[in-house]
């Protein structure tokens, strides 16, 4: 995946003298939409944890799709194993994608195995208007049988059902 920068001219002052450096940013990004903060306290997560889940919203697709399949998770211990020299195994990340799903920070495809989508409740990438159309997307008929959507709820999906 190619990364796009913009570059900031920037002023910076120390000591009396002014340099003048061009400063890159990231162009990509994701946007976290609804405050998780309790599903990370619930599980316990760690920094490996944190930044692994932040690492997969990074490389998410632009419609939050994502194949965590044994090449991604190599690809996150490499990536970690060079930051911190103290990379997490294997197991450690499947127990973490294991977690996710049950707390619905990931969506499990059910008819493509080790394809999730990242939850567009939480988090997304692209425009408010891409993430509303891939709600609505995963919330109609095309995705009945393909993803549990209780977890794009705010309430139990049986309750919608109450009364009628």
């Amino acid at each position: 995946m190619a990364k796009n920068y913009i570059k900031i001219k920037a002023s910076l002052t120390h000591q009396g003298k002014t340099v003048n450096p061009d400063i890159s940013f990231m162009v990509d990004g994701h946007t976290v939409h609804h405050n998780f903060q309790h599903i990370i306290l619930e599980l316990k997560l760690n920094a490996t944890g944190i930044s692994f889940l932040n690492y997969i919203c990074e490389m998410m697709n632009p419609d939050n799709t994502i194949l965590l399949n044994g090449s991604f998770k190599a690809e996150y211990i490499a990536f970690a194993e060079k930051v911190t020299r103290k990379p997490p195994s294997e197991s450690k990340l499947i127990s973490l994608i294991k977690q996710f799903k049950e707390k619905h920070l990931l969506i499990e495809h059910l008819k493509f195995p080790l394809l999730y989508i990242v939850n567009p409740k939480y988090f997304s990438k692209g425009t408010k208007i891409a993430r509303e159309k891939l709600l609505q997307r995963l919330l109609s008929t095309e995705y009945d049988g393909k993803i549990n959507k209780e977890a794009l709820l705010n309430e139990p999906f049986q309750s919608f059902f109450k009364g009628k």
